[in-house]
């Protein structure tokens, strides 16, 4: 016997559907856009690092930014774990004008430690500064106008320092001048200045390496070919061919090239540098869309090339919160301020931000230490007016990956009171799945939660009645990840339990009579008269269609009749007649109450 369509028999045993799952899964994973689209969603307000909290409410000590008078906190880099976050500061206990000091966390959403001094390996009595960190933690470069260099202290030159634990903070061995080795090196850069005719060497500042893991080593930074020009640090590029130790060591970089691509007439500095190379921050003074000040620009490119041509048209992050911009740069709220933002640093997974941000006063707003223009402090000269205030802290903006949810069903249509688990999968670019919860909803109605595992949650019901339901699966989001949610139809039918032999065959003009209940996953019969199933087409393998043709006025309006005497509690029967039919085999198709389904019964004619 065989019941055609969505039979008790057939749909009961039915209870999942693997290729959904598969199709949902393969879905999310499509949320990793084109090289150039925006796998983030806007950067959040900027917080000072003194008033950090953590998502779980935990106020942390103010311990980052300097909370004397006329200190700066300045030019920050964090490791690819995101645990250590290195900066330059004037703060008391240094060696000299500026140190590099270093802060440390247990995690990602742990408070920072107070901050640590490098020691007299990597700091002196000079300027270090604008430290930048190799992913593999080994290397630290930075800038400094130490007396043992190419240019004699006269000059800011390119250094790097190695260490051979890198869960050694402190371990660093003596530094090494990135352009004294070999004659035309990154430092060794010399020009004539129009106006004088005097060749003078150049400033070489803000590091910023990357590996694009092809075997070329870039080494972006800041070049002014004319010290005495503020105004005068375009952003360069140097390359090297082998191994980061030997580029340093023996000092291969090249002597580099101007990124047109990312300059202006004005002041443009320090870089930071997605890991993928194809997003890039950076500080410039660049009109018109910086404000009162230096500010924080973004751009991309649609792949790494060597020529460094393909950067798109720099850009205020956000858009500083301005109609107008290119879709890779989504508008948010504002992250540029009217002082003076620079020194960027971008997280290994690109989801914060750190900078330096020029306040009236230092650290916490509630102490009230006034800023003064000083060159312990500041150089007096452009951007700044050499009349205060100055004083550097180190700020994070952070931003989420995008994620999308595709939600599956492990039967749809599925049968009353049958069990139904709805999968929702989670993916973004992400190196990691997203964490956390998602919320299943029926409609407005909350069904449940499921906790993501490997980017999927899953939550199972049978609880839900005849008809379409409108099911959406919400992900809340994690500390690296925005919420999205998906959704799907699912349809809920009534189960059909034949009283007839459906094999069984009459003679042509005959009447069968169909006789049927009702019934829900576990074959409990819900015929009742009040339900009205209807007759609407009958059909036969050889093509035939025409509408059912039932005896005198037992079935009115092509409704079947309910017979109580049908089963234990009832059931419904059509007096169906076959006059017309020839041979064969035919389905009888008809609805039931609010079920979205049409169901069909076959019968024979001979």
């Amino acid at each position: 016997m065989k019941t055609t369509g969505n039979n008790m028999k057939n749909h009961s045993l039915k209870s999942s559907t693997p290729l959904a799952v598969i199709l949902a899964l393969f879905a999310a994973l499509m949320i990793v856009p084109s090289s150039r689209g925006q796998n983030y969603g806007p950067w959040s307000p900027p917080v000072n690092l003194n008033n950090i909290v953590l998502t779980d409410g935990t106020v942390c000590s103010p311990f980052v930014n300097s909370t004397d008078p006329d200190r700066n906190d300045t030019h920050p880099a964090i490791s690819k774990d995101g645990l250590s976050l290195y900066f330059a500061s004037t703060r008391l206990g240094g060696l000299g004008e500026y140190d590099l000091w270093v802060t440390h966390r247990d995690s990602p959403d742990a408070c920072w430690g107070p901050p640590k001094n490098l020691g007299p390996i990597v700091n002196t009595p000079a300027r270090e500064y604008a430290p930048n960190l190799s992913p593999d933690g080994h290397w630290l470069f930075f800038h400094s106008k130490r007396t043992d260099g190419c240019g004699n202290g006269v000059v800011a030159e390119l250094w790097a320092a190695h260490r051979p634990d890198i869960s050694n903070d402190l371990g660093w061995e003596q530094p090494i001048n990135l352009g004294c080795a070999i004659h035309g090196g990154v430092n060794d850069v010399k020009v004539t200045n129009p106006a004088t005719g005097l060749s003078t060497q150049t400033d070489s500042a803000g590091p910023n390496f990357f590996d694009d893991g092809s075997g070329k080593l870039y080494l972006y930074f800041t070049r002014n070919s004319f010290p005495n020009d503020q105004q005068g640090f375009h952003i360069h590029v140097s390359t090297c061919t082998t191994d980061i130790d030997t580029c340093n060591k023996q000092g291969l970089w090249d002597q580099g090239i101007r990124v047109d691509a990312l300059d202006s007439l004005f002041r443009d500095t320090r870089t930071a540098i997605r890991r993928d190379g194809l997003e890039m921050i950076l500080s410039s003074g660049r009109t018109p869309g910086s404000l009162a000040s230096e500010n924080l620009w973004v751009s991309t490119r649609p792949a790494v090339t060597l020529d460094q041509k393909n950067w798109a048209p720099p850009e205020p992050p956000n858009c500083d919160d301005k109609p107008g911009c290119s879709p890779w740069n989504p508008q948010g709220p504002l992250v540029n301020s009217d002082a003076f933002d620079g020194g960027p640093a971008l997280s290994w997974d690109g989801t914060e931000l750190y900078f330096f941000r020029v306040n009236p006063v230092n650290a916490n707003n509630n102490i009230g230490l006034v800023c003064t223009e000083g060159f312990v402090q500041e150089p007096p000269d452009p951007p700044d007016t050499g009349t205060g205030p100055v004083c550097r802290d180190l700020y994070v903006s952070k931003r989420t990956y995008l994620t999308n949810t595709a939600l599956s069903s492990s039967a749809d249509p599925s049968v009353l009171g049958q069990s139904v688990t709805f999968t929702a999968t989670v993916g973004s670019a992400a190196d990691s799945a997203p964490t956390g919860m998602v919320t299943f909803l029926d409609g407005s109605t909350s069904l449940g939660t499921g906790t993501l595992a490997s980017g999927q949650a899953t939550f199972t019901t049978s609880s839900l009645s005849i008809g379409s339901h409108s099911i959406t699966g919400e992900y809340g989001g994690d500390r690296i990840s925005s919420g999205s949610s998906g959704s799907l139809t699912q349809t809920v039918q009534y189960g059909v339990c034949p009283l007839f032999d459906q094999a069984r065959s009459v003679k042509s003009g005959a009447t069968f009579p169909i006789k049927l209940q009702l019934c829900d996953a576990n074959a409990n019969n819900l015929s009742a008269s009040t339900i009205v199933v209807r007759a609407t087409s009958v059909t036969a393998v050889s093509g035939f269609s025409g509408t059912p043709d039932a005896p005198g006025n037992a079935n009115p309006d092509n409704d079947f009749r309910f017979d109580a005497t049908l089963g234990t509690t009832g059931g419904y029967i059509f007096n169906l007649s076959t006059r017309g039919l020839a041979s064969g085999t035919y389905s009888l198709q008809f609805t039931a109450g609010t079920d979205p389904v049409t169901h069909s019964v076959s019968f024979g004619v001979n």
